[in-house]
């Protein structure tokens, strides 16, 4: 299988997980809290995985995440009078919001340009960042197309969220998944010539030696 296609299924897998669990979660979310909008469920992970895995291209996902966020909220939300406050206001702001996981690009660029490899907490800080980023950017947006300034109730509508991003990056730190997988596989690439090149110095050595045996 081609890079572009392993990066095709990659991403329409990350993309359907991120629709199924978005939509179904912000339904439980707004079953266990009382709250106006609930902006992420399992969103700001998936965002996570693949901006790590694939850069810019893990923005392809973006609306569709938004969209099963928005549906949720608008077509099984347990709170009636709260179903009207999910459209596409929200639809935009929750866009550009998610997006702001581009900016993942220049952290890993100055890790990759200094040869630090990633650890746990450098992920973990790096989730941190994206919360305040992201958070602030919806605050921002929906703002602008509605007036009301949410600053402190978003923070704390997406509390799940935030924890769910935290906690998932550990693990999937753990498991391997959070890796830019370009150049992992350029990195296994290298290695596996650099092993092979070894063995056939080696036997050409063990070859050498039992020729000068023979002579002897």
């Amino acid at each position: 299988m081609s890079l572009k296609k392993y990066m095709f299924v990659d991403l329409l897998t990350s993309a359907i997980i991120g629709i199924l669990v978005e939509f179904l979660g912000v339904f439980v979310l707004n079953k266990l809290i009382y709250a106006m909008i609930i902006p992420f469920a399992i969103s700001l992970l998936i965002m996570m995985v693949v901006t790590t895995r694939w850069g810019s291209w893990g923005l392809v996902i973006v609306p569709v995440l938004a969209l099963s966020t928005v549906l949720s909220g608008r077509l099984i939300n347990p709170h009636e009078q709260f179903k009207l406050l999910y459209d596409w206001k929200l639809y935009i702001s929750l866009i550009f919001s998610l997006s702001t996981f581009s900016l993942n690009y220049l952290w890993f660029k100055i890790f990759n340009d200094k040869k630090i490899k990633q650890t746990m907490g450098t992920l973990s800080l790096l989730g941190v960042i994206d919360i305040i980023i992201s958070t602030l950017m919806l605050v921002l947006i929906y703002y602008m197309l509605t007036s009301r300034n949410l600053i402190m109730a978003f923070p704390a509508w997406g509390l799940y969220g935030y924890a769910i991003l935290i906690i998932g990056t550990c693990i999937l730190f753990k498991q391997g998944v959070l890796v830019n997988v370009k150049s992992t596989l350029k990195e296994n690439y290298v290695e596996r010539i650099e092993e092979e090149e070894f063995h056939m110095v080696l036997e050409e050595d063990e070859e050498d030696s039992s020729v000068e045996k023979g002579v002897l």
